[in-house]
């Protein structure tokens, strides 16, 4: 489940990880319009088990391109590196 923060407005991601943990579903939030937001004292970047952030040349912080996917989890229950068809 990929929820967006857009604008600097942090979704309800407490609700979101309820949902997703009783359905099994692991949680990448995209935080890439919500740096230096929060919600509940929390980083924007703090919710899920990994947040993608954008770093082009339109995002909130810029290095004219890239991004990183942030987790505090060393085991994700997926692999970043691995593209799968939906």
């Amino acid at each position: 489940m990929v929820p967006v923060d857009l604008l600097g407005k942090v979704v309800d991601h407490e609700r979101i990880d309820v949902i997703a943990a009783e359905r099994g579903v692991p949680v990448l939030s995209d935080a890439a319009e919500s740096l230096g937001a929060s919600r509940s004292g929390r980083p924007s970047a703090s919710f899920g088990v990994a947040a993608a952030v954008s770093f082009n040349g339109n995002k909130i912080m810029t290095t004219s391109g890239g991004g990183a996917l942030l987790t505090d989890d060393g085991e994700v229950p997926f692999d970043p590196h691995k593209k799968e068809d939906s």
